[in-house]
């Protein structure tokens, strides 16, 4: 666990040991810029202490030699969010942070969701997403269109519902950042709203029971070792995918070994 800076008042570092717990370690790159620029922004101390908790922090997440997720650079992304949408923000009250809810889809099924942010204003009740991308093709209609439809965002709805009883939709913070050779750091930010119809939330849900039903099916027979064989792959996502290793060597086990462990609990990592 990060050892506690010097500064900052107790619950502004709670939060953040709360976000660190449940993601082992404390949030990666804008995670963990766009959390302390969002908390300082909405609880009202000065952003010297967001800015003086992430020059703290930030430094110690990246690799040798990194030369876009810089501390200068982050800085350089928080700024411009702020400017943009500091003083709208400041109608939010902050409900929930990094939260954890594990959704009731059926009977016993489960399945756990993130919620970056959840606030509440005059309107309702919203999620705060963040989404950054260094694409040259950043907020144009097509990566918009992305996210409608988009399963991620409508079991974050679902999720909201189930927990705070109201979700009016999913505020998708785009942040766009990228190294030119001439320009030198250049960052954008632009949002859109998403809402889903309660018939849209049950269209999902079927959906998500169909997938785990054929994960089932593939489940019936995985009493021999070559396990990886028996899983329906979606190839569309494998450049994300913490599992790509152990699918291109197809389940060596050399490679599941060395890259890999089994835990009895996966989800352990909420209540430690």
């Amino acid at each position: 666990m990060t050892q506690k800076p010097d500064f900052g008042p107790k619950d502004d570092w709670q939060a953040f040991r709360t976000c660190s717990r449940v993601h082992g370690g404390p949030c990666t790159r804008c995670g963990v810029l766009t959390y302390f620029g969002y908390h300082v922004r909405t609880k009202g101390p000065k952003q010297v202490l967001g800015k003086d908790c992430f020059l703290a922090v930030f430094p110690k997440l990246l690799a040798e030699g990194e030369k876009l997720y810089t501390p200068q650079n982050g800085l350089t992304v928080l700024q411009q969010y702020l400017q943009q949408y500091g003083e709208l923000d400041k109608s939010y009250k902050v409900v929930a942070v990094e939260t954890p809810i594990v959704l009731v889809l059926q009977n016993s099924l489960q399945y756990l969701v993130k919620l970056d942010t959840v606030v509440e204003d005059a309107n309702g009740v919203w999620v705060l997403e963040h989404k950054s991308t260094a694409s040259p093709k950043a907020f144009s209609d097509t990566w918009w269109a992305q996210f409608e439809p988009n399963s991620q965002l409508s079991g974050q709805v679902a999720a909201c519902q189930q927990q705070y009883g109201r979700c009016d939709g999913v505020i998708l913070n785009g942040l766009s950042f990228r190294h030119g050779v001439r320009m030198g750091f250049v960052v954008a930010c632009q949002r859109q709203v998403f809402q889903r119809t309660e018939e849209q939330v049950e269209d999902w849900r079927s959906n998500v029971l169909k997938v785990i039903d054929r994960i089932d099916q593939d489940s019936i027979n995985l009493d021999e070792p070559t396990v990886l064989q028996q899983w329906e792959k979606n190839e569309q996502m494998c450049g994300w995918c913490a599992y790509r290793p152990l699918c291109i060597s197809c389940g060596a086990e050399g490679v599941r070994e060395a890259c890999y462990k089994t835990v009895d609990n996966p989800l352990a990592y909420q209540t430690e």
